[in-house]
Protein backbone atom coordinates (compact mmCIF):
# COMPACT_ATOMS: atom_id res chain seq x y z
CA UNK A 1 0.00 0.00 0.00
CA UNK A 2 1.00 3.81 -0.94
CA UNK A 3 -0.61 6.60 0.61
CA UNK A 4 -0.36 9.58 -1.67
CA UNK A 5 -1.14 13.32 -1.15
CA UNK A 6 -1.10 15.78 -3.69
CA UNK A 7 0.06 19.59 -2.89
CA UNK A 8 -0.55 22.40 -5.35
CA UNK A 9 2.99 21.71 -6.56
CA UNK A 10 4.01 18.32 -5.99
CA UNK A 11 3.60 14.60 -4.33
CA UNK A 12 4.14 13.11 -0.99
CA UNK A 13 4.06 9.23 -0.53
CA UNK A 14 4.11 7.04 2.57
CA UNK A 15 4.51 3.47 2.30
CA UNK A 16 4.19 1.31 5.58
CA UNK A 17 7.40 0.01 7.31
CA UNK A 18 8.61 -3.24 8.76
CA UNK A 19 5.26 -3.33 10.18
CA UNK A 20 3.12 -3.17 7.02
CA UNK A 21 0.94 -1.05 8.76
CA UNK A 22 0.06 2.69 7.70
CA UNK A 23 0.11 4.76 11.28
CA UNK A 24 -2.92 6.74 11.79
CA UNK A 25 -3.30 11.17 10.44
CA UNK A 26 -5.66 13.53 11.85
CA UNK A 27 -5.21 16.68 9.54
CA UNK A 28 -5.39 18.48 12.75
CA UNK A 29 -1.71 17.64 13.55
CA UNK A 30 -1.02 19.14 10.20
CA UNK A 31 2.07 21.22 10.92
CA UNK A 32 5.02 22.74 8.83
CA UNK A 33 7.33 19.92 10.55
CA UNK A 34 4.22 17.11 10.12
CA UNK A 35 3.06 18.19 6.63
CA UNK A 36 0.60 15.03 6.38
CA UNK A 37 -0.68 15.30 10.15
CA UNK A 38 0.50 11.69 10.99
CA UNK A 39 0.04 10.83 14.71
CA UNK A 40 3.17 9.66 15.91
CA UNK A 41 1.14 9.04 19.15
CA UNK A 42 0.16 5.33 16.93
CA UNK A 43 2.85 2.84 16.95
CA UNK A 44 2.25 2.01 13.75
CA UNK A 45 3.57 5.60 12.82
CA UNK A 46 6.48 5.06 13.48
CA UNK A 47 8.58 2.53 11.51
CA UNK A 48 6.73 4.21 8.34
CA UNK A 49 8.16 6.02 5.66
CA UNK A 50 7.79 9.65 3.99
CA UNK A 51 9.30 10.80 1.21
CA UNK A 52 8.52 13.45 -1.59
CA UNK A 53 9.14 13.80 -5.54
CA UNK A 54 9.24 10.28 -6.76
CA UNK A 55 6.88 6.73 -5.99
CA UNK A 56 8.63 3.68 -5.90
CA UNK A 57 6.73 0.68 -6.19
CA UNK A 58 7.56 -3.07 -7.06
CA UNK A 59 7.34 -4.58 -10.57
CA UNK A 60 4.77 -6.80 -11.04
CA UNK A 61 3.17 -6.68 -7.86
CA UNK A 62 -0.52 -5.59 -6.82
CA UNK A 63 -0.52 -2.39 -5.32
CA UNK A 64 -3.08 -0.58 -3.53
CA UNK A 65 -3.14 3.49 -3.86
CA UNK A 66 -4.73 5.69 -0.96
CA UNK A 67 -4.78 8.90 -2.48
CA UNK A 68 -5.66 11.99 -1.17
CA UNK A 69 -5.09 15.68 -1.04
CA UNK A 70 -4.08 18.91 1.17
CA UNK A 71 -5.81 21.82 0.68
Amino acid sequence: MVEITGHQFGWEFRYPGTDKILGKKDFKLTTTTNSLGVDFNDLASHDDIHVSGTMHIPVNVPVKMVINSQM
